[in-house]
């Protein structure tokens, strides 16, 4: 147990009393520790003395049966496990702590759950953060979870790769897609937990979010949601507590001239490196579940050092309605697949728009050499792109369930309504239909035609 005095609330400590008064071997319990008191009952769980522990299993059966009903496999383990837990449970259940982050902390993370609740900052990023590098597009696109080493062609031009594997350490676990694979709504809710982390870094406060600040962070962001989906978004951040990665980076590394040449460099940690603790939002009387983030998310940590993060104006994930060129104040709803729509689409035309950039830089690059050697060839800065400006529907749903007709045209449509509030909102120049034999395959953005920088941002 950890050494943190916690103070119990009067109405606990008087109704632990009394619960142990009556065990000979527990002393009357006048400390305000709560670790001392759950010690003292684990001592007398792990004793010998069989007629204590049987008055304890009496003691604590509306517990024990708590515990066995939310964690079936519990009830196969060792009656001194349920026990403990249940001790715990005990001890915290006069608290003023809410009963749905009681509910799956029984074991030793109550400890933190009986702090008193955070007042926490409300977070609300000003830009969307998006890693995006070969990690975590292999991570959703060709499924690199619970598979073993894999290589990672980072730089495949030089034919060096990077190594990473993937473990989902917890048996059993809910997913919400294949285990090895990432879902586009993962990606979405990881986005948002990458967002509210750098939002905390540039408040220069603690990184305590809660399931609402990530939903802001979501493309939709502010609107209603349901409890399901509250729900789905907290299994992604369980999941990814669980999802352990050791990824081996020292050759590319020493490629990019990040570290020296006899250096190494590897990143092991969690996706998401969190504890749970009541949080108190701003203008909130009632505590809800925190996710205390210790450590900036490795993906993000990665992603940095390479120079692969891209970061858009938040203002652009809330779609709403366009009506003869103007944006109405009907905003379009949302669900998990078309967050994961948005926040594809969002991503390729940031990648178009810094491949813009680069292809501004090589153009100069390449007229000044021009001018030394008149002999080159005349280029247009066009010629220097290195991304195409094409989204094929295939690509925009790749993940999502459109085997149904009427659903895949719903979700066309809601693509077009996508593109025109972007257009309208100067995002984007505007859109051209991509065929093939006179089938509407996908999409060809038009980015603002001045070739300067400013058109790229």
């Amino acid at each position: 147990m950890e050494d943190e005095k916690i103070t119990l609330s009067e109405t606990a400590k008087q109704v632990f009393r009394m619960k142990t008064s009556f065990l000979p071997e527990l002393p009357t319990l006048h400390s305000d520790d709560f670790t001392q008191c759950v010690q003292i009952i684990e001592q007398v769980i792990l004793g010998d003395n069989f007629r204590t522990k049987v008055k304890l299993i009496e003691l604590l059966k509306p517990y024990t049966d708590k515990v066995i009903e939310e964690s079936p496999e519990l009830a196969r383990a060792k009656i001194d496990t349920v026990l403990r837990k249940a001790a715990v449970l005990a001890a915290a259940d006069h608290l003023e702590v809410p009963e749905d982050i009681l509910r799956d902390l029984i074991g030793t993370e109550v400890i933190e759950v009986l702090k008193p609740a955070v007042k926490t900052t409300a977070l609300r990023p000003i830009t969307h953060v998006m890693p995006n590098n070969v990690l975590v597009n292999d991570m959703q696109n060709k499924g690199i979870i619970n598979i073993g080493w894999k290589e990672l062609h980072v730089l495949p031009q030089k034919e060096i790769d990077s190594y990473v594997t993937i473990d989902l350490e917890r048996e059993g676990m809910k997913l919400i897609g294949p285990a090895a694979l990432m879902s586009p709504f993962e990606r979405v809710v990881s986005d948002a937990v990458m967002s509210l982390w750098v939002e905390a870094e540039r408040q220069k406060v603690d990184p305590v979010i809660t399931i609402q600040d990530i939903i802001r962070a979501m493309p939709g962001g502010g609107i209603r949601t349901t409890e399901q989906q509250e729900e789905a978004i907290e299994r992604v951040l369980l999941k990814g507590r669980e999802s352990h990665i050791l990824l081996e980076c020292t050759e590319e590394f020493r490629e990019r001239g990040l570290i020296g040449k006899d250096d190494v460099y590897s990143i092991d940690d969690f996706y998401y490196n969190f504890g749970i603790e009541p949080a108190l939002p701003p203008h909130s009387q009632k505590p809800v579940k925190g996710y205390r983030l210790h450590d900036m998310p490795p993906v993000l940590r990665y992603a940095r050092m390479t120079g692969q993060v891209i970061e858009v104006p938040i203002r652009y994930l809330t779609i709403c309605q366009v009506k003869n060129g103007q944006v109405t104040d009907n905003v379009v709803r949302m669900n998990p697949d078309r967050q994961g729509i948005t926040n594809y689409m969002l991503r390729r035309i940031a990648v178009m728009k810094h491949d813009m950039d680069e292809a501004w830089d090589r153009y100069r690059r390449y007229e000044r050499q021009r001018k030394k050697d008149p002999t080159l060839e005349v280029k247009p800065p066009e010629a220097f792109r290195k991304q195409s400006n094409v989204m094929l529907f295939e690509s925009i749903f790749t993940g999502i369930d459109t085997s149904d007709r009427i659903q895949r045209k719903r979700y066309r449509d809601f693509v077009f309504d996508v593109l025109n509030y972007w257009k309208a909102t100067g995002f984007i120049t505007g859109y051209e239909l991509q065929k093939k034999t006179q089938k509407i395959t996908g999409i060809s953005v038009i980015l603002p035609a001045k070739w300067n920088r400013s058109s790229a941002k």
